[in-house]
């Protein structure tokens, strides 16, 4: 339950702190007084976004810290798989800073606001007079139902699987997505591919493949030339090498002749040798060269299908078409890769469907069976707060599909009077009754879920009199189990109640400030004679505030 709250410097608040008790505590004040502003800060310390206008000073960090004692509430593993610091007495506390940031803390230990928001959820509800408009949402009915037929475990484990039946269909549909686009492209890629590897490119070299192509082009006159060159070396009379023949037989007859001449004499016999195997080496090519049509042929065809396929792929070398062949073995490997995980996911998914509708059908069936006590419980409700002849039915149609709700489809019907047809709860009824409807869910939420804390922020907007006693008697009632934090205006709940707070505004050196107090036994009296008597505190009022105090 909600122990402790204390605000420092958050909106007309410049710090107050309060101590709450258990039972049903009231909160009252002049419309504008604050009491808003106290339920705003609580719920900024309950993870609520920040709004840094709500800052009273902008030069100072605003600070808000509520205090809950959760010993009995089973929470130790919870906080352990969070690694957050467990304490009977948990606090939960909010700073907002000057510079616009927003810091989170439990225990002292820094927690996103995700983390806060799960945490409050477990340790408070609070229902503001616009919540009535969740009546009519299917959502809100179906929760209720579950709730109060004990279906929660039930339910969290269908959401859960829900959830990863939605987040793998969505997964499905991308890949599907990206299948269909690559089976557009699937025929035209193996194309290209083929066309790749039938050129067999690893084995190419562009350089080599240019000069082969230059010596079969040129292989006439190559041959020619060489031809010359071996009548040049080897003519039998004026050839190169019949005159170095020559030449080294009369150096060698000077060897003895002329001393120093030695190293000339060897260098000529060595060219003579040189001669003999260059001629050898022209002999050779002359033999091997010999004209191939076909062959050049075919290689000027390789040449231009690799020029054709880099001008088509616009990259220059045979390097780059290989890495383009290699991207598109790849991408048509994925392909193959896409439709096993596609299978796969297909598999998963319709396992999950399994679970889930097995699950759904338990649920739908604990459903129809929960209803009619519901009913009823609700209805009875509805007599303590004037509504005697007020019936609800609930209509439950069985899906062909899942849904959010598994195969559940419901709508709430109300009657408030005796002879009119039961209609859907948008159309039937009025914002008196709203509040009353809602009262009487909450209550048999409140017993089933075993919330700590309840808070009604003008849940009695719309009612007066005695129906207003009937509010704060079923509100009272809630309270033997729950803690019930009720903000109103109506005297008749404030009597109820076994505490109550009082909200004020001031004014001083031309600064607003709201302040909160817990009222004495005899102030009590004084103010509920004032909410009965529009202010004034005359001696009716009175002695009807204590006999509104003595049903406490």
């Amino acid at each position: 339950m909600l122990l402790q709250l204390s605000v420092k410097n958050y909106a007309l608040i410049e710090a107050l702190q309060l101590e709450f008790s258990p039972g049903f505590t009231v909160i009252t004040g002049e419309t504008g007084a604050g009491k808003s502003i106290l339920l705003g800060a609580l719920k900024l310390a309950l993870g609520e976004r920040a709004d840094l206008s709500s800052i009273k000073d902008a030069t100072r960090k605003c600070i808000v810290e509520a205090h809950f004692s959760i010993a009995n509430l089973d929470l130790e593993n919870w906080f352990e798989a969070h690694d957050v610091d467990f304490d009977n007495t948990t606090i939960l506390r909010r700073e907002l800073l000057p510079n616009g940031k927003s810091r989170a803390f439990v225990n002292d230990t820094p927690v996103t606001l995700k983390f806060l928001q799960s945490l409050s959820s477990k340790l408070i509800d609070i229902h503001s007079q616009f919540d009535t408009d969740q009546l009519i949402e299917e959502d809100f009915q179906i929760q209720s139902l579950d709730i109060v037929a004990g279906q929660t475990a039930l339910v969290q484990e269908y959401n859960l699987l829900y959830s990863q039946l939605q987040e793998n269909q969505k997964n499905l549909n991308q890949l599907r997505a990206q299948q269909a686009e690559q089976l557009k492209q699937q025929d035209y890629k193996n194309f290209l591919l083929e066309e790749l590897q039938q050129q067999q490119l690893e084995n190419l070299d562009e350089t080599s493949l240019q000069q082969e192509i230059q010596l079969l082009t040129n292989v006439d006159s190559s041959l020619l030339q060489l031809q010359q060159i071996i009548q040049q070396l080897d003519h039998p009379e004026i050839g190169i090498i019949t005159q170095l023949h020559q030449a080294n037989n009369q150096g060698k007859s000077l060897k003895n002749q002329i001393p120093g001449l030695e190293s000339a004499i060897e260098r000529l016999e060595s060219l003579y040798f040189e001669s003999k195997d260059l001629l050898s080496e022209f002999e050779e090519w002359e033999q091997k060269l010999e004209p191939d049509p076909e062959k050049l042929a075919e290689l000027q065809n390789i040449w231009n299908q690799l020029q054709q396929l880099q001008a088509k792929h616009q990259v220059h070398t045979i390097a780059e078409l290989i890495s383009i062949q290699d991207q598109l073995s790849l991408e048509l490997e994925n392909q193959m890769q896409l439709d096993e995980q596609i299978a796969q996911l297909e598999k998963q998914i319709s396992n999950i469907t399994s679970q889930a509708e097995k699950i759904a059908l338990e649920l739908h069936k604990a459903r129809l069976q929960a209803v009619k006590h519901l009913e009823k419980e609700w209805q009875q409700s509805l007599q303590q707060m004037s509504m005697e002849k007020a019936k609800f039915t609930f209509q439950i149609t069985k899906r062909s599909a899942l849904s959010q709700h598994g195969f559940t489809e419901l709508q709430l019907l109300f009657s408030a009077n005796e002879g009119l047809a039961p209609k859907s709860l948008e159309k039937s009824i009025s914002g008196g009754e709203r509040s009353r409807v809602m009262l009487a869910i909450k209550k048999s939420v409140a017993e089933k879920m075993q919330l700590p804390t309840l808070i009604f922020d003008e849940i009695d907007a719309g009612v007066s009199g005695k129906v207003a006693a009937q509010m704060g008697l079923i509100q009272q009632q809630i309270s033997a189990n729950t803690q019930v934090i009720s903000i109103s205006h109506l005297p008749q709940i404030a009597g109820m109640a076994t505490a109550h707070l009082h909200v004020t505004k001031s004014e001083k050196d031309g600064k607003t400030s709201s302040e909160i107090r817990v009222l004495s036994p005899e102030d009590r009296i004084v103010e509920i004679a004032k909410m009965l008597s529009a202010g004034q505190v005359t001696e009716a009022a009175t002695q009807q505030a204590k006999s509104l105090l003595q049903r406490v």
